[in-house]
């Protein structure tokens, strides 16, 4: 269960997993900042249903690479 106004962060959110918990996330009310890879038309459209989520680029992947370098 949800606390009303809680804030989610969702990385992978343009596709698969990260795109259906962000989706849920946003039907049961929370506010959502999704980062992502490539947008993806799927994200898009969340986007539109939703104009509240907070996007952002970024590579996970690369950002640990940089770390451990």
């Amino acid at each position: 269960m949800l606390k009303p106004g809680s804030h989610w962060l969702v990385a992978g959110a343009s596709k698969r997993l990260g795109l259906l918990l962000a989706r849920k996330l946003l039907e049961r009310g929370a506010k959502v900042s999704a980062l992502y890879r490539t947008l993806t038309p799927e994200l898009e459209e969340l986007c539109r249903k939703h104009p509240s989520v907070r996007l952002f680029s970024f590579d996970l992947c690369e950002q640990m690479l940089i770390r451990i370098s």
